[in-house]
């Protein structure tokens, strides 16, 4: 953590990004590393981080990405907060992994989340968006990775690793006119490797919590 954020803070003043660019990078690197750990305490700061995120996107003119973080973002990571509290393991400071997520279920997601996007288009028109089809595309995936995350399943990461390569694209596109975005670009990269961190620990975290189970009805059964 240490050497991403001493990298981040390099690149921030070789190109001198503003303080709110350097506390929403520092804040997105933090949130990212404790919901990939399953740690309760990662939504909490995850919505600190979309707060920002939605004050970095305003200043950029990238309304598709301020509509994410206000009308998603944020209330998925209270909707988190509340199911990762119902879902706390036996440590009590880590989130109880999810046994089954069902196929079916995730298709009705990508279902619902599909016929809110084309209205989220129609928004994001609306406000002259910049990368219309790109930032709808963020949304929707940014939904089912928090859908799929609020129902604590290990593979969220996977789709918050696609919304991060998407976000990559947006911000190389920012940087182009103003250099100092250069700095979210290096965050998202950053990101991206950490949430395929996310997605082994979360596996890792599931085949222990089974285990530990598996342990605890025996003993049970013994007694």
């Amino acid at each position: 953590m240490v050497i991403i954020w001493a990298t981040i803070l390099t690149f921030a003043l070789i190109f001198k990004s503003p303080a709110i660019t350097i506390s929403t990078s520092f804040l997105i690197i933090l949130s990212t590393f404790t919901l990939s750990k399953g740690w309760i305490i990662g939504p909490f700061v995850g919505m600190v981080s979309g707060c920002l995120y939605a004050v970095l996107g305003y200043i950029n003119h990238l309304y598709g990405e301020l509509i994410v973080s206000v009308c998603v973002n944020i209330p998925i990571y209270i909707l988190i907060i509340i199911s990762w509290l119902r879902n706390i393991s036996t440590n009590r400071a880590f989130v109880k992994v999810s046994k089954k997520f069902s196929l079916r279920e995730c298709l009705v997601a990508i279902v619902c989340i599909g016929a809110i996007s084309v209205g989220i288009y129609f928004l994001l028109r609306h406000f002259h968006t910049q990368n219309l089809v790109v930032s709808t595309l963020s949304i929707a995936i940014g939904i089912l990775a928090g859908y799929m995350q609020m129902r604590c399943c290990e593979y969220s990461f996977v789709l918050y690793i696609v919304a991060n390569i998407i976000c990559i694209v947006l911000w190389s596109s920012a940087s182009v006119t103003e250099i100092v975005n250069i700095t979210t670009v290096v965050t998202y990269c950053f990101q991206t490797c950490l949430n395929a961190f996310g997605v082994l620990n979360w596996l890792k975290l599931k085949k222990q919590q089974n285990k530990d189970n598996f342990s605890l009805v025996m003993r049970c059964l013994r007694d």
